[in-house]
């Protein structure tokens, strides 16, 4: 900033005020408002541009034929984007999940369970002696329910 004031003074001195500032630029006592400097200041601004660019591409992809095809790079971009924005929400949204997520895994797949009943989701996870586990359910929530009574403390 110094070089270009000086640059400035001795080739066209009017662009510099008398205290030293560049003429229309911020004064010495002027704070600076700027976001981005900050975590939580930069991703509200990035998410921002991100919904102006999901709404613009929708616009878009609203008037293509529901049909029609979008290259491979393209519609693997757009998967990316949407499973890291999810893991992003859910990290706000549920701090906790992210360590569990880490121990415990649950896959939509048909399985029996003990009792002989079907089921179709099935928990993975290993247990607190180091045995590697898995589990049969009818659903996403119970598997849940069987992770909520694996952490919950002993009685």
């Amino acid at each position: 900033m110094i070089k270009l004031k000086n640059i400035l003074s001795e080739q066209n001195p009017a662009l510099v005020d008398p205290d030293g500032t560049i003429k229309g630029g911020p004064k010495k006592d002027d704070e600076l408002n700027e976001d981005g400097h900050t975590d939580v200041a930069s991703a509200k601004r990035k998410m921002k541009l991100s919904i102006e660019d999901a709404k613009q591409m929708l616009e878009k992809l609203e008037g293509m034929d529901s049909e029609g095809d979008l290259p491979s790079w393209w519609m693997s971009k757009i998967a990316i984007a949407a499973n890291s924005l999810n893991k992003c929400r859910d990290y706000l949204l549920n701090p906790d999940d992210e360590e569990l997520e880490e121990k415990y895994n649950i896959r939509s797949q048909s399985c029996k369970q003990s009792d002989g009943d079907r089921g179709n989701t099935v928990l993975y996870y290993t247990d607190k002696k180091g045995k590697k586990r898995s589990a049969c359910h009818t659903s996403k929530k119970r598997a849940k329910g069987q992770i909520a009574a694996i952490e919950a403390p002993p009685r």
